[in-house]
C-alpha cells in the first residue's frame, strides 16, 4: 500500500467520521425539521373518514382516526361548512389552514392582514390571525377556535393544532388508532 494510498483512506475516515459527530450533535435540529417538513410539504396518505369510537363514555361524542403509512393521523373536516383535509399537529399551537384552503372556506385575505409571525422549518413566516366559526371532524364541532392562514404558497397542509385539541374533553392514542372526544 502506497503512502498516497493511506493518506487518502485517512482523509475518508475523518470525513466519516467529521459527519457522524456533526448528525449526532445536530439530531434533535434535524428530526425536528424533517418531521416539520413533512407536515408542511402535505407527504401524507389520504385523511381517513372520521368513524365514531367504538368505547366512548355517553357523556361525549367521539371520534377514531387511523394513522397513515407514515405515522401521521390525517383527518376530513369541515371548517365553517366546507370539507377540507389536514394533518392532526400536536406540535402546533394554532390551527393553520393553508391560503389556498383558507379562500375556499370563505376567507378573504389582504396582505396587511399577515402580521403574525410562525416558526416554519425554513424559518420565520408571516400568518393571518382568523377565528373560525366551527370546524366538525365526524360527530365533533368545536366553535369560535383561533387559527391562522400561511401566506399564499407557504403550507401544503392545512395542520390542526392545539387551538382545536385543547377544547376537547380527550384525545389519545390507542393501538395505533387517534381517539378524540369531544
Amino acid at each position: 500500500m502506497t503512502n498516497r494510498h493511506l493518506i487518502g483512506e485517512a482523509l475518508s475516515w475523518l470525513a466519516a467520521a467529521a459527519m457522524l459527530i456533526t448528525f449526532a450533535f445536530n439530531f434533535s435540529t434535524i428530526r425536528n425539521h424533517m418531521s416539520r417538513s413533512a407536515a408542511t410539504q402535505g407527504m401524507m396518505a389520504r385523511p381517513a373518514a372520521a368513524k365514531p369510537a367504538s368505547d366512548h363514555p355517553a357523556s361525549g361524542e367521539g371520534v377514531e382516526l387511523t394513522a397513515d403509512r407514515s405515522g401521521h393521523f390525517a383527518a376530513s373536516m369541515d371548517v365553517n361548512g366546507r370539507p377540507i383535509n389536514a394533518i392532526i399537529d400536536t406540535g402546533a399551537t394554532i390551527v393553520m389552514l393553508t391560503y389556498e384552503d383558507a379562500q375556499r372556506v370563505g376567507i378573504q385575505l389582504r396582505d396587511r392582514d399577515f402580521t403574525m409571525p410562525m416558526q416554519t422549518a425554513n424559518g420565520i413566516a408571516k400568518a393571518a390571525p382568523v377565528t373560525l366559526d366551527r370546524i366538525t371532524i365526524g360527530s365533533i364541532t368545536i366553535r369560535n377556535v383561533q387559527a391562522g392562514v400561511g401566506e399564499p404558497g407557504l403550507l401544503r397542509s392545512n395542520l390542526l393544532g392545539m387551538s382545536f385539541l385543547k377544547r376537547l374533553s380527550k384525545f389519545e392514542i390507542r393501538s395505533g388508532t387517534l381517539v378524540l372526544q369531544e
